[in-house]
């Protein structure tokens, strides 16, 4: 630790001391013909290799530029490129508005043209789905609304605000699908940050990999990944929004940014609180004719976060940034009517990020981040009486508690530190190399006097100590033109973790002391290559792997035991796709096509079994996943858009023997239990400007998400008849934006025709709901 501090030390300090003069471009881009403002144009400096993309009002900045002249170029797919020649001074803003012209694209030509980053990135080699969530600011709706709606994925929830909630890629989920938060792991120490807690008015853009998770992002995992890009802003800017929704659900999201120019350094303040009863009623999945209302659910979060950012020192960007974090959630009883427990956790975190193109030599990129936390986990079930659902209370039968044999009053503290290093060589206008070096290192102090002293001898048997390193290294090589692009990658996986163990069966009074190492190695390759610019085919490799945790590895001290032999699960991914993008084709204004196969075996799975006196975490099973995909999206006119995805995904066991024995597997050939294996998502939205005044913008919408009904047990029985049934959830909305873009108001009806849902495990979600947002936001002209 303090070799590391003493490192990133000397790097800032010889910096910090040093400034030199840098000025900037700002702009827009019209269309010549109509004056509209053109949003996603690729904005370029050809002599820096650097540029931007016009956000959703068709505006872009480019900071940090030596003074100089240089050639600024645009360009847009269906649109002309267009270059103009600027000069640029130090410590002042140039301003360059560009007017370009449309070209007629015609099907037997081919066009070259310029394309915007959420354009170039949907067009990477790997399969990727890429959700612009400018697109979505101001509406009512959450990231996991948002992601359910994604072709070959889905969210599955267990209730309201704040509840758990499981993501799957391509029939993987939980622990199998990594998240990423502006290319880190998102998850907390604890898990105790999720993503349902990050307001969509905060997100720049959504990447959801599938079966190929890029070497540049420093995690693991086998179905695919989900990377979260928040928004930056290098001006002076106010974002406030708060929105009201059934159920007492509140959200308030708050942003502040202050920007001295000359200076180069950028204050920010910002955000969010989440509050929500979650009170819905329901019909018992367990008891007939009982009726259930979520009593005990409320919900309850916010974070505070602070940053400064420098732009004028030796780094093209340094930034500081403290948050401050707290959930509270009670604990729902759906088998069992639970009145008193609850979680809480806090977290406090510094980062640190540095960033610096040209890094001691031409062509070479540095990306440094630094994450240093501590977080603060508590289970508290202390109630002397436990409840039936008809009012009745009684004496807990353990004397204490409700959850358990046992009564939990825990105060388990965790001691974090994340790095990432990213490392990027332009070898020339063909080849990059990409390094990508992730570490972290975690260690767990878990204190449970209430639970130890009911229980006569310490649970605390959690991990204590655990050292991880992801290492990506990726070559890329594309053509002159860009209609060929090959991503060769390789991964090294390495964890070394250890635990003080208390073995409950026998009366040692030293705790044992537990641990697991293993490297393990990854690679993959994916290719792209577009025969015209509207039409792309993809294909992808790689083989994948998930380093085990450490509550797989080490237990629970009480009724999960050690497992310190625990490998990594491990995977083979295909993916098999094409994509058609066309303007001006067949009437439409724009029309939008993906069609993506796919398929994986899954070896050494890590499933919980009973052993013969506790539960222990084993590799065992095998699964074989086989699918499709379809997407299509229209641009009717320039007014009128429609979407429609379908999914179908064959997820099956695989296994000859049953564990320990060359009995045959009774569950070979069968579907795993509790996964959808049919659904899709419709859309239709109407959007205009200027409908009811001069600088307005509306929008009214319909969507609507439907899944065939699935197993949630093993169908070994014809009698087997307990299902998830199928369910068709519809929701509407209007959206009003005026006074130039400054305020906001939208109203939404979620489950509009009050469906009941049950999405896992007979986990019932909320009838129909009503959403009410109001948002300003404020930007500095420059």
């Amino acid at each position: 630790m303090k070799k590391t501090v003493g490192v990133i030390i000397l790097l800032i300090l010889p910096f910090v001391l040093m400034s030199q003069g840098h000025g900037s471009i700002s702009g827009t881009v019209k269309d010549s013909k109509t004056g509209e403002l053109i949003p996603g144009v690729n904005v370029f400096v050809e002599q820096l290799v650097k540029g931007a993309s016009t956000d959703a009002n068709g505006y872009f900045k480019i900071f940090n530029l030596p003074h100089g002249v240089y050639d600024l170029s645009v360009s847009c797919i269906g649109f002309q490129a267009k270059k103009k020649r600027v000069r640029v001074s130090e410590s002042k803003m140039m301003i360059v508005d560009f007017r370009i012209d449309r070209h007629s694209e015609k099907l037997n030509e081919v066009v070259v043209s310029g394309k915007s980053d959420i354009q170039k990135r949907r067009e990477a080699p790997e399969a990727v789905t890429v959700i612009d969530a400018s697109q979505l600011r101001g509406q009512a709706v959450s990231l996991e609304n948002v992601l359910n709606k994604a072709v070959g994925m889905k969210v599955r929830q267990t209730g309201g605000l704040g509840s758990s909630s499981r993501m799957m890629i391509h029939g993987l989920e939980g622990k199998r699908v990594q998240i990423f938060l502006n290319g880190d792991p998102l998850n907390s120490p604890d898990g105790s940050i999720t993503i349902d807690d990050i307001p969509i008015d905060l997100i720049e853009r959504i990447d959801v990999y599938k079966g190929v998770i890029p070497a540049r992002f420093g995690g693991d995992g086998l179905g695919g990944a989900v990377d979260i890009t928040t928004r930056e802003f290098d001006t002076d800017y106010i974002d406030l929004a708060y929105e009201h929704s059934s159920y007492n659900t509140n959200r308030a999201t708050w942003i502040l940014k202050k920007n001295l120019q000359e200076s180069g350094i950028l204050f920010g303040f910002g955000g969010f609180f989440n509050y929500a009863d979650n009170d819905y009623s329901f019909k018992s999945p367990y008891q007939d004719n009982l009726k259930i209302k979520r009593d005990h659910d409320a919900f309850k979060s916010y974070i505070l976060s602070g940053s400064v950012s420098f732009t004028k020192l030796w780094f093209d960007k340094i930034e500081t940034e403290f948050n401050y974090y707290i959930n509270e959630k009670e604990i729902q009883g759906i088998e069992k009517n639970i009145q008193h427990a609850q979680r809480k956790s806090d977290l406090v975190a510094f980062e640190l990020s540095m960033e610096k193109e040209n890094f001691c030599i031409d062509q070479l990129s540095f990306d440094y981040d630094l994450l240093l936390g501590h977080v603060r986990a508590q289970l508290i079930d202390t109630s002397f009486y436990n409840y039936d659902f008809k009012g009745n209370r009684y004496l807990s039968p353990n004397g204490q508690g409700e959850l358990g044999w046992t009564p939990n009053d825990s105060d388990d503290k965790t001691l974090e530190l994340r790095q990432r290093l990213n490392l990027n060589y332009k070898i020339n206008a063909s080849h990059d190399i990409n390094l990508n070096t992730s570490v972290r290192y975690a260690k767990k102090r878990p204190k449970d006097l209430l639970a130890s002293e009911h229980a006569s001898y310490d649970l605390s048997g959690y991990p204590s100590r655990l050292t991880s390193v992801v290492s990506g290294l990726t070559h890329e090589v594309k053509s002159k033109n860009e209609r060929f692009i090959n991503m060769l990658s390789a991964k090294l996986y390495h964890i070394n973790s250890s635990i003080s163990e208390t073995n409950i069966f026998s009366l040692q009074s030293k705790p044992l002391i537990k641990s697991n190492s293993t490297t393990q190695y990854g690679f993959g390759n994916a290719i792209r290559w577009s025969p015209y610019v509207f039409f792309n085919i993809k294909a992808s490799f790689q083989h994948a792997l998930r380093l085990p945790i450490g509550d797989e590895l080490f237990g629970d001290g009480m009724l999960i035991g050690p497992a310190p032999a625990l490998k990594p699960e491990r995977s083979d991914n295909i993916n098999l796709g094409l994509m058609f993008d066309s303007f001006n084709f067949l009437g439409f204004h724009r029309l939008q096509f993906e069609l993506n196969g796919f398929y994986m075996n899954v070896k050494d799975m890590i499933r919980l079994m009973q052993s013969s006196m506790n539960f222990l975490y084993v590799n065992l099973g095998e699964v074989e996943i086989k699918g499709l995909e379809a997407e299509l999206k229209a641009d009717i006119t320039k007014e009128v858009y429609a979407y429609a995805n379908m999914t179908y995904q064959d997820v099956r066991d695989v296994m000859k023997y049953e564990p320990g024995s060359k009995a045959p597997n009774v569950t070979k050939g069968l579907r795993l239990p509790n996964i959808p294996y049919w659904f899709g998502n419709f859309g239709l939205e109407y959007h205009k400007e200027d409908l009811f005044g001069k600088n307005q913008f509306s929008k009214i919408f319909w969507d609507a998400q439907f899944t065939e009904e699935f197993f949630f047990n093993w169908n070994v029985s014809k009698k087997q008849n307990r299902k998830i049934p199928t369910s068709f959830v519809q929701n509407v909305g209007v959206q009003q934006v005026f006074g130039k873009n400054k305020y906001s108001i939208s109203a939404e009806v979620h489950n509009l025709f009050n469906k009941e849902v049950w999405n896992m495990y007979k986990m019932p979600l909320m009838g129909r709901s009503l959403h009410l947002k109001l948002r300003y936001t404020f930007m500095k002209d420059l």
